[in-house]
């Protein structure tokens, strides 16, 4: 672990014209996310450590403490939440993949969200997976509903699909209505 400390130089004006800086200074290098004093290889580090390690944040925040970098939960917490939309691309890019395919193998499991939404009553949520050759695409759902799979299979690109699944009845509403 280290801190990187950049020291940028000042200039100072040896002539009186009017119009130029007293000083004058190289600009800031550039962030990941504006206003943050994290650079890359930490947003990279919370990110792998969340999304492919699954550790809690909280673990990784006391690491970080361990290391000499002392980041509050909430600071990595909103971060995730502003870097969530710079990977909206590849997420379209993996669904369009995935539509591509015929064989999928699809299941849905209870989660839970301690979040309050409007019109949602609870907390219980769905974390529905579809695996297929190329891709694996996970998507939180409200609700355990056929909604969830006709939606998903929307844009299907093949004539003749496979779904291999569970005898949960969305599945079959879904099937009936292709």
């Amino acid at each position: 672990a280290h801190i990187r400390r950049i020291k940028r130089k000042r200039y100072h004006k040896g002539c009186q014209c009017p119009g130029v800086p007293g000083i004058i200074t190289a600009p800031p290098a550039l962030r990941l996310l504006p206003k943050t004093l994290l650079g890359v290889s930490v947003w990279t580090a919370v990110l792998l450590d969340k999304y492919l390690y699954a550790r809690p944040t909280h673990r990784l925040c006391e690491e970080f403490r361990q290391l000499g970098l002392p980041i509050a939960q909430g600071t990595l917490t909103d971060g995730v939440r502003r870097l969530a939309p710079l990977f909206e691309p590849v997420r379209e890019a993996l669904r369009d993949k995935q539509m591509s395919e015929a064989l999928f193998h699809n299941d849905e499991t209870r989660w839970e969200v301690f979040e309050e939404v409007p019109g949602k009553h609870g907390h219980r949520w769905y974390l529905w997976v579809t695996r297929s050759g190329a891709v694996v695409f996970y998507q939180m759902a409200a609700s355990r509903g056929a909604v969830v799979p006709k939606g998903h299979f929307a844009d299907l690109q093949a004539l003749e699909v496979v779904v291999v699944c569970d005898r949960y009845t969305a599945y079959k509403c879904w099937a009936k209505s292709q």
